[in-house]
């Protein structure tokens, strides 16, 4: 009987949030659209990735101004993974390129799904933080390895 009562069906948004949220983002969008055609998109995906591991430091550090951080780290974080999506589809032919874009997104779909356990309520705020300073700065190093396709014709 709960189920149905009116009560269960509404659904409260904190929208100033979810608006700050998406500034973020568009933020780190438009970053990467001034500076990707400029500097490359390696150089681009490796400063957004240290980028997100240094903002994350005083989260994990549980200092003051956890906002600030959280919404300059989301901000590099969304050009940092918009730039390896647009790198992704560069570094290979056509004839694999579907291929090849699909298992990198197999792959995110993976981390993403094993954030839910690190990001926990059991794990402490310093812990689940550290994880993501981790992998931020393995995306930086993982990207240094990948050869540079700006201003190459996609073949």
């Amino acid at each position: 009987p709960y189920l149905y009562t009116r009560s269960y069906w509404k659904c409260r948004f904190k929208f100033w949030t979810i608006f700050a949220i998406f500034t973020s983002e568009l933020a780190g969008a438009l970053l990467l659209f001034a500076t990707i055609d400029k500097f490359g998109r390696v150089k681009c995906a490796v400063v957004s990735y240290l980028m997100v591991a240094v903002f994350l430091i005083p989260v994990a550090l549980e200092a003051s101004g956890t906002f600030i951080w959280l919404y300059l780290a989301l901000a590099f974080g969304t050009a940092g993974s918009s730039t390896t999506w647009v790198h992704t589809t560069e570094l290979y032919s056509t004839d694999i390129r579907s291929t090849a874009h699909t298992l990198a997104f197999i792959v995110g779909r993976f981390g993403g799904f094993a954030s839910g356990y690190v990001v926990e309520n059991a794990n402490s705020i310093p812990f689940a933080t550290t994880v993501l300073i981790i992998m931020a700065a393995l995306s930086a190093l993982g990207t240094l390895t990948l050869r540079e396709t700006m201003g190459e014709r996609l073949s």
